[in-house]
């Protein structure tokens, strides 16, 4: 999607940025002392998810600004 430059397009890029804050971190703790990180939106474990990966790849992998952290749950 980069490629072609639609993240140059206001609503497309705030679209893309919207799904990477919809679809951010959050810890699933195993143990006491381990973690997972899984997607707030799909649940899976396994972060990033298919969707989130999409979105980055969009904005030529630039995160969002408030997606640069983890979340705890």
């Amino acid at each position: 999607m980069s490629e072609n430059g639609l993240h140059k397009i206001p609503a497309m890029r705030a679209a893309l940025v919207a799904i990477q804050e919809q679809h951010k971190p959050v810890k699933g703790w195993i143990s006491e002392h381990e973690y997972l990180l899984y997607c707030a939106d799909c649940g899976d474990a396994t972060y990033p998810c298919k969707t989130r990966k999409l979105a980055d790849e969009g904005l030529a992998d630039r995160m969002a600004p408030t997606n640069q952290g983890e979340n705890n749950t």
